[in-house]
């Protein structure tokens, strides 16, 4: 009990006393060490003059086993490190890092967990200054520093983690993982549905909702959403890469539902004579359900299939709602 109240009295006296200058603040950070505290994180990561994303290991594996002096950052051992040019790849990992709080609100400090076993580490270079980023999804929490000290601790959402290594894993680099359960969170039935069916249609959605954003007339009409095309899949290779990749997709390491909705994609299908619709939004890491066009549930999911999506459908000749390029 006694243990109960000092952790909840930890907990309201880091949460009153968050110190936090939000993005309204317009000033040029003095010392590009602050970044978090003083520029908006995604902004830096994005307009970096260097970008660097490191795999790390506690415990070697990286130069040493091959008789050489290991490349450190911060004191962890680099198993492979990789530059970062490309502005979309940029934007994705930014993404994964919370966006500074509004004015007024209580910016929320990380808990304090025990371990810090850091795999992923980032390191910016801000007007000639070096600013490093070193990342613990198991334990939610990044921190922030320069070749001295570390200047501040963050908490971060565990949904970067597939992000991260997906990205290191395309580029051929090894890493290690953390010991995260992965769970699909859409019904087990559902799923077995959707990898039975020996056809289904595969969408194409203009994102913006009808008759709120979007007013044109133009158009199909996909659970208030325009189609902007589709296509019966019923070739059995084309049906088990878009099951497969939408069933990596459903994998999550938590339940968490972010804010807001833009579905570019979507899948229907019979099941027992229902039919089922899952309206994807893969940059709000959701899919909402639909039976008989009433609506039913939402699910996390990761955003690992929209490249297999975009693929199938443009070999089909089928117009895709890109997001738009900040």
């Amino acid at each position: 009990m006694l243990q109960r109240i000092l952790f909840l009295g930890l907990l309201v006296l880091g949460l009153e006393g968050s110190t936090y200058l939000r993005a309204d603040d317009k000033k040029e950070p003095d010392d590009p060490s602050e970044i978090y505290t003083k520029e908006v994180l995604q902004d830096a990561l994005i307009k970096s003059e260097q970008f660097e994303l490191f795999a790390l290991s506690l415990r070697g594996g990286g130069d040493e086993d091959k008789g050489k002096k290991p490349e450190t950052f911060q004191g962890y051992t680099v198993l492979g490190k990789l530059t970062i040019k490309d502005a979309d790849t940029r934007k994705k990992l930014a993404d994964t890092f919370p966006k500074p709080p509004k004015k007024g609100d209580i910016e929320r400090e990380p808990l304090k967990y025990l371990c810090f076993d850091p795999r992923h580490g980032i390191r910016l270079s801000i007007k000639g200054k070096l600013v490093d980023l070193l990342i613990c999804f198991q334990c939610r929490e990044f921190h922030v520093c320069d070749e001295k000290k570390t200047l501040a601790v963050r908490p971060i959402s565990i949904r970067g983690y597939t992000v991260f290594n997906k990205i290191l894993g395309d580029a051929n680099i090894k890493f290690e993982q953390h010991k995260i359960k992965l769970k699909t969170y859409i019904p087990e039935e559902i799923m077995n549905a959707l990898s039975k069916s020996e056809e289904f249609e595969l969408y194409s959605l203009r994102h913006k909702l009808l008759g709120g954003e979007d007013t044109s007339k133009e158009g199909s009409k996909y659970n208030y959403y325009f189609v902007l095309g589709k296509m019966t899949v019923k070739d059995a290779d084309t049906r088990k890469k878009i099951v497969e990749a939408f069933q990596k997709s459903a994998e999550v390491e938590d339940d968490e539902i972010e804010s807001g909705f833009a579905p570019r994609h979507g899948i229907r299908f019979k099941k027992d004579g229902k039919t089922i619709d899952f309206v994807i939004s893969f940059e709000s890491s959701q899919v909402r359900v639909y039976i008989n066009d009433k609506f039913s549930n939402i699910y996390p999911i990761n955003d690992s299939a929209r490249d297999t999506f975009n693929k199938v459908l443009k070999d089909a000749k089928i117009k895709i709602d890109a997001p738009e390029k900040k």
